[in-house]
């Protein structure tokens, strides 16, 4: 698959007359799992979160959808009530400012009522809710809290206690989103809320079935 990009790519600037992979077959690979969070499970472990901070993350996740590395880049001045502006990122405990995945991410995460609930009360208990600060920051750094240590010190042994067994990962709780929300909207619908430039990345490779 990178072959077949960066082939294609030389070809669009003209360093080659055709792309050599295209008639290369690719191998038959083992599917890769692809699991949801179920409604019930969800729901059971926003009840067992504590803290106004962490569940408030928690529900972002659930019915926003954003990315890991966008959740954690949000600062207060992107809080705008029923929506949330994604123009930021943040990783490795670093915030990136005007910078996202792709075009398409500059958008609004449309917010439900008990999320935007969320958010006012974190705002109210947290230390420092100015406009350019973020709305996840580590309180001994102020840098942007790092998502793969607050999913295994703050979700993972809630759910592990809960006998929830899918993993619980910003990833599985976006594609649990774009599941969820087919039976709330159409295709396009959930393409716009998950901000994907490729209509098929939202139907094929996000969008699960729900066989009941």
């Amino acid at each position: 698959t990178i072959l077949w990009s960066v082939f294609d790519i030389a070809v669009d600037l003209e360093f080659l007359l055709k792309n050599p992979m295209a008639k290369v077959t690719m191998p038959v690979c083992v599917p890769t799992p692809k699991p949801i969070l179920s409604p019930v499970d969800a729901g059971r472990l926003i009840q067992a979160i504590n803290g106004a901070r962490d569940r408030l993350i928690l529900l972002l996740g659930v019915f926003g959808g954003p990315r890991a590395s966008e959740g954690f880049g949000i600062q207060w001045d992107c809080y705008l009530g029923d929506y949330v502006e994604i123009r930021n990122t943040a990783y490795s405990g670093k915030l990136h400012k005007w910078k996202v995945k792709r075009k398409a991410s500059f958008a609004r995460i449309y917010l439900p009522a008990v999320v935007q609930a969320a958010f006012e009360r974190w705002r109210s208990e947290c230390s420092d809710a100015s406009p350019d600060a973020l709305v996840f920051a580590n309180p001994k750094t102020g840098h942007p809290l790092r998502a793969g240590g607050w999913l295994r010190n703050h979700v993972k042994p809630i759910a592990q206690s809960l006998g929830i067994t899918v993993p619980v990962t910003f990833q599985v709780l976006r594609r649990s989103c774009a599941t969820r929300n087919q039976k709330h909207g159409s295709l396009k619908d959930v393409q716009a809320h998950l901000r994907h430039g490729n209509i098929g990345t939202t139907g094929d490779v996000y969008m699960m079935e729900i066989p009941d």
